[in-house]
């Protein structure tokens, strides 16, 4: 009996000390540093989108010409931004979008082409083209006439209002005109 009621007692004493006593003046800085935990709680990684994703319209309009627009997620092609709120720092992903044109006048094929930074970038603006990411692919109706079809390609910086718009004008035959609009704010 004696044995159990000292092994009682050993066993209160050792689990009262282990009150957390020892920490009571450290901030939660420092608590997370001593176990090596700081990176895991003051670091957010965000991709968007999180998930692959992929749009595709057909639209037949009514001067001979149906657009067929596929646009999707490519899951390795990001660009990179990070900032630093409140002492957490963010990190997020954003992954870019490919277009795949097809046109077709009076049912045959006049274009298939790819919708990329490649097929915008003529080798200017760097800075821009490392950082942007492909915003919209869409067809302008109200432009368009009976021998061309217009396509509208807007490419902007996330987080700013830093855009270019492209408008790509497709002949009845399949020639292409690539024009940069005036690169105006977007709100």
């Amino acid at each position: 009996m004696n044995k159990l009621l000292a092994f009682l007692i050993f066993t209160i004493i050792t689990l009262s000390s282990c009150d957390g006593r020892d920490r009571k003046h450290k901030n939660n800085k420092e608590v997370l540093i001593e176990h090596n935990l700081l990176d895991s709680f003051s670091e957010r990684i965000r991709y968007i989108p999180e998930t692959y994703s992929e749009i595709e319209t057909d639209t037949l309009l009514s001067n001979g010409f149906r657009v067929n627009i596929k646009t999707y997620t490519e899951m390795q092609d990001n660009v990179f931004n990070e900032f630093i709120i409140d002492s957490i720092k963010y990190k997020f992903y954003y992954r870019n979008y490919t277009g795949k044109l097809n046109i077709f006048y009076n049912n045959t094929a006049v274009l298939k082409e790819t919708i990329n930074k490649s097929y915008l970038n003529k080798n200017d603006e760097k800075v821009f083209w490392d950082d942007a990411i492909m915003a919209g692919i869409s067809i302008d109706e109200n432009n368009s006439s009976e021998k061309e079809v217009f396509i509208n390609v807007l490419y902007c910086i996330p987080e700013s209002e830093i855009c270019k718009e492209f408008k790509i004008i497709v002949d009845n035959k399949g020639n292409t005109t690539l024009k940069e609009l005036d690169s105006e704010p977007i709100h």
